[in-house]
């Protein structure tokens, strides 16, 4: 079976910003068996393997236009089997997807590093949602004096992880523990309106690195993400 890109190639990537210009970028897309396809008027990107429809089918990455990308495996144009979706908010869920739809026991770490656990039933609909806890030693416990009334562990919450940070390029919130050079989408380009415009409402304009003429479109090229500190 063929892996993710990032697990192949590994974080750093290869190549420049641009996934669909870079040479050698392009080469490894195409040795991955990846493709890049837009989604219209939704503002999506998926950058991964497709199925002779360019449906996503395999291994990819699907990046939605609210700063949401959902790494995993795709069938027929769904998520479909493992997978982890990273918010623009910067939520991390890591479960199974089955036609598109969240199944069985998920993993949860939010924007504040809080660790939580969910379970969603075969429609997709969640039955559960609790913080993560963890058993440690209780310091009144004594081994050579057991008490019924005094337990050997207590139970408190899994500590916090590293908060989610803003990127300078996209503004969403992400971790760099997650990071790598995909993260990101933004426009490399300007956007540049239409300074004749007498109309009613924003001018209309375009950006120079794409040629799209929707300015909330969130962009056309790929990097890493750069912290804000």
């Amino acid at each position: 079976a063929k892996m993710a890109f990032t697990e192949k190639y590994g974080k750093d990537g290869k190549g420049g910003d641009d996934l669909g210009t870079d040479d050698e970028t392009s080469a490894a897309l195409r040795a991955a068996g990846f493709k890049i396809v837009r989604f219209g008027a939704n503002n999506m990107i998926y950058v991964g393997q497709v199925n002779s429809k360019n449906q996503p089918h395999g291994s990819g990455y699907l990046y939605f236009a609210n700063g949401d990308v959902h790494e995993g495996s795709f069938d027929q144009g769904r998520a479909h089997g493992d997978g982890v979706l990273i918010t623009g908010k910067g939520d991390e869920y890591r479960g199974s997807w089955f036609q598109n739809k969240r199944k069985g026991l998920y993993k949860i770490i939010d924007a504040e590093g809080t660790h939580w656990t969910e379970k969603y039933d075969d429609d997709g609909k969640r039955t559960l949602r609790k913080k993560d806890r963890v058993k440690v030693p209780n310091p009144a416990h004594v081994p050579d004096a057991p008490r019924e009334d005094v337990p050997e562990f207590l139970e408190e919450e899994v500590p916090k992880g590293e908060k989610a940070t803003k990127c300078w390029n996209c503004n969403g919130l992400s971790r760099a523990s997650v990071n790598h050079m995909w993260s990101c989408r933004r426009h490399k380009g300007r956007w540049t309106e239409d300074q004749s415009y007498r109309g009613d409402g924003p001018k209309p304009g375009i950006w120079s690195c794409c040629g799209c003429e929707k300015r909330d479109e969130p962009g056309c090229s790929f990097n890493a993400h750069h912290y804000m500190t």
